[in-house]
């Protein structure tokens, strides 16, 4: 059966509005607006024009992580050169109750993993 699948079916795919070798080849200013990122994905990593801090997007909200720390939600007009996303589906839950310094806890999630060959999309509550 061939069927049209919706973009709702998609949350088992990644989406890269731009390579990642764009960055590295000093492509800062691509001026893609988030709204349209926003329609492949609520879940994802990325930055923002001219590299101006960190992009987190979390349940379709975008963040912004300055270089000094401070977070601020962004509007969907603001401006990416690069942004991976998805649509944030659990297809398993883990919870410990366990206290971990950062090595703990990254060693714990690792072993969760069953490659680590895989891209993951990966929401931790703390």
């Amino acid at each position: 059966m061939n069927r049209q699948r919706s973009l709702d079916d998609n949350y088992d795919r990644i989406f890269l509005c731009a390579p990642i070798n764009a960055l590295v080849e000093g492509i800062y200013e691509e001026k893609i607006p988030l709204a349209a990122i926003l329609e492949h994905g609520d879940f994802g990593l990325g930055t923002f024009d001219h590299l101006d801090g960190e992009m987190v997007i979390v349940d379709g909200r975008v963040f912004h992580i300055s270089a000094d720390g401070n977070v601020d939600e962004v509007d969907e007009s603001a401006l990416t050169p690069y942004a991976a996303v998805s649509r944030f589906r659990p297809v398993q839950t883990y919870t410990t109750t366990e206290t971990m310094a950062h090595p703990a806890f990254t060693s714990w999630l690792e072993r969760l993993l069953p490659s680590p060959n895989l891209l993951y999309a990966i929401r931790v509550r703390g």
